[in-house]
């Protein structure tokens, strides 16, 4: 293999090795103030304003993304989305599914 062809093919892996790990949704300034509920927390006393279903991409051509990186950007989208809709937490009702997500947004500060 020429010196050239080398210099191709290592990029190419390089590249192809940072893609899944690289986050692509930022949490906005407004998001950062929702805060994120445990699924197994209970929400009672809090007033649920809606739910929302978030997604993002879990495959980049052949290669499938890091989970963790999909799971803290479902979860940033659906902070984001609770903190446009004056809510002030999220909680998970679904499982991550190819890159999709369910959450319950809620108001619960007073």
């Amino acid at each position: 293999m020429n010196r050239l062809n080398y210099r191709n093919v290592v990029s190419a892996a390089l590249i192809a090795g940072l893609i899944p790990a690289c986050t692509w949704v930022p949490l906005e300034t407004h998001g950062a103030t929702v805060e994120v509920a445990a699924v197994d927390q209970n929400l009672r006393s809090c007033q649920k304003l809606g739910e929302t279903t978030v997604s993002v991409k879990n495959k980049v051509w052949i290669y499938q993304r890091n989970r963790n990186k999909i799971e803290q950007e479902l979860e940033n989208l659906a902070r984001n989305e609770a903190a446009e809709r004056n809510a002030d937490t999220i909680q998970a009702i679904t499982p991550v599914n190819n890159g999709e997500r369910m959450f319950g947004i809620y108001a619960c500060l007073e």
